[in-house]
């Protein structure tokens, strides 16, 4: 019982560790399970929900525990188990291994820990999982075996054979090591990577809005398959429902004083503590300029609609060239049952955030729904705001920026 609650206490203060310093691995973390099981030394992973924890992983390093956890987020950030289809497990796991240990060790300059040894070769740097396969199986073929390349192994690596049977009862390596085969089958791969999508689009937002504040960053694999999962077909109401709900989700300021020193024997850590709580207060600015189409309006009632669910503070302003209404939190419901949005004039948005400013105090989130045809203060406003653009659209000078797909029309 006491190694549990000293491995307990050590996942703890890395959560506490990552949302701190990597905002974006600190998002992935809190929103999976640690389960302590002894199948596989020293973690394991579904990338979907859980991460297994060898009991005897509390014997490890504060470095390379740490490094073995970012092995497995990275593992269910790149979908590792759903990505597999029909390829054979075992080799599937060592290419996977060799992809994340890369990102860690060329990309994240990090050291592979020394009493852990783990899956590295140069040549697969910056290499897929599904690359890094291609040419393991092609190496196996070849010469009916491949050679595992360990880091710290200056002998040039282990041979191994691969048939489809083969276990992981018949690994010749040391249990001393971060081995392949901590990648868990997956059940569902369709539903499981919706999940992994939304994190994925969360913890990206929680990243960008704290990342002046961290000392952690993302690297540029991580950043350019995050542009991959973001811009497949992904309904946008359910897109900007998650920005939205992840930018108000803390519902207070944060501060990084004073230091939160309950885990600072784990890391070199400066933990934020909340100032203050309010209710999320958020801001939906609706363009009913000419300029934009009656389905086009439709589509901005329905993402109110779903906004409204997030907060009970919402207030909607519509405006062409000026405020034309202002639909408060208590006339939601009522406008809802009968969208009409008064306009059709020209655009300007300058008018909304001067209303913000004389009349809103400290919006969480101002969401402008618009095709972008219009003027904008020349000033950037301290506080978020996204762009609910139609596919024909004039880019916004700063936001963040969520497009109206065509075929968005359509969806049930």
């Amino acid at each position: 019982m006491e190694k549990i609650n000293s491995l307990e206490e050590k996942i703890s203060a890395l959560k506490s560790h990552f949302l701190a310093v990597h905002p974006f691995y600190g998002t992935i973390i809190v929103n999976l399970s640690y389960v302590i099981d002894e199948t596989h030394f020293p973690a394991a992973t579904d990338c979907y929900k859980i991460i297994y924890i060898h009991p005897d992983a509390d014997k490890l390093s504060n470095y390379t525990f740490k490094f073995v956890n970012l092995h497995e987020l990275l593992h269910v950030v790149f979908m590792h188990s759903q990505r597999k289809g029909s390829r054979n497990h075992f080799l599937w796991c060592i290419a996977c291994d060799y992809a994340v240990n890369s990102v860690l060790i060329d990309e994240m300059k990090m050291e592979p820990p020394e009493e852990l040894p783990c899956l590295y070769d140069k040549r697969f740097s910056g290499l897929p999982a599904e690359k890094i396969y291609e040419l393991l199986l092609e190496e196996l073929r070849e010469k009916g075996e491949i050679k595992l390349c360990f880091s710290g192994n200056a002998e040039g690596g282990v041979k191994i054979r691969i048939s489809e049977n083969t276990g992981l009862d018949e690994f010749p390596i040391d249990e001393k090591t971060l081995a392949p085969g901590d990648i868990k089958e997956s059940k569902n791969p369709a539903d499981e990577q919706e999940r992994i999508r939304d994190i994925i689009i969360q913890a990206h937002i929680v990243y960008q809005k704290l990342k002046d504040k961290t000392r952690g960053d993302l690297p540029g694999s991580v950043v350019e398959y995050i542009k991959q999962i973001i811009k497949p077909d992904i309904p946008f109401e359910r897109l900007l429902v998650r920005y939205a709900s992840e930018i108000i989700s803390g519902k207070g300021e944060y501060t990084f004083n004073p230091v939160n020193k309950k885990y600072a024997f784990y890391y070199d850590l400066v933990m934020p503590s909340v100032a203050k709580e309010e209710v999320p207060k958020v801001v939906v600015a609706v363009d009913s300029s000419g300029s934009m189409e009656t389905h086009e309006l439709q589509l901005a009632a329905g993402a109110i609609k779903r906004l409204a669910s997030l907060t009970p503070e919402i207030t909607v302003i519509v405006c062409d060239a000026q405020i034309q209404q202002v639909i408060r939190t208590s006339e939601i419901e009522t406008f809802l049952r009968d969208v009409k949005f008064k306009g059709r004039g020209g655009t300007s948005h300058i008018p909304v955030f001067e209303y913000i400013d004389r009349n809103i105090k400290h919006p969480d989130v101002v969401i402008c729904i618009t095709d972008g045809y219009s003027e904008y203060p020349t000033k950037k406003p301290r506080y978020p705001v996204i762009w609910l653009l139609t596919e024909n659209h004039r880019e916004p000078p700063w936001g963040q920026k969520v497009i109206i797909k065509e075929k968005d029309r359509y969806r049930e």
